[in-house]
């Protein structure tokens, strides 16, 4: 794996956290194959279409903020990868001013690792699956 296909791959987990945040859920969805796996501890979605067609159905009010670090990828046979990243996610729901945190600070939803499989497409790296393991969750 050369330096631009890492960079490709954590790019896309960059994008991921992006697209989600700002609800652009056409480009969310399209970071992964036709056929791509997004497993959160909540749901599953199989698919570019799945995932569009769950996420755009997303309440209006809802916000995210994805806090991610520590990616580390590495190569995994031609034209494939794999990694992981880790996160904490905030979400709220309602208004568009900022939320008044409580002291000390207000807990995240959850927080846990990303685990990656890459694959280079004729329209570059996406992900083919993306499933994420809860570390803690707010319950």
């Amino acid at each position: 794996m050369n330096f631009e296909d890492e960079q490709a791959c954590r790019r896309l987990c960059v994008d991921y956290v992006h697209f989600i945040d700002a609800c652009r859920f056409k480009e969310f969805s399209e970071l992964f194959t036709a056929d791509g796996l997004l497993e959160l501890p909540a749901r599953r979605m199989q698919g570019q279409a799945e995932i569009f067609g769950i996420l755009s159905q997303r309440p209006a009010g809802v916000v995210t903020q994805h806090f991610c670090t520590s990616t580390r990828i590495e190569a995994a046979g031609a034209g494939a990868a794999r990694g992981s990243t880790y996160a904490m996610i905030f979400r709220r729901e309602g208004g568009a001013e900022p939320a008044v945190l409580p002291v000390p600070m207000m807990e995240p939803l959850s927080t846990g690792i990303y685990d990656d499989e890459f694959v280079r497409t004729g329209s570059g790296w996406r992900f083919r699956s993306r499933r994420m393991r809860a570390f803690f969750r707010r319950q």
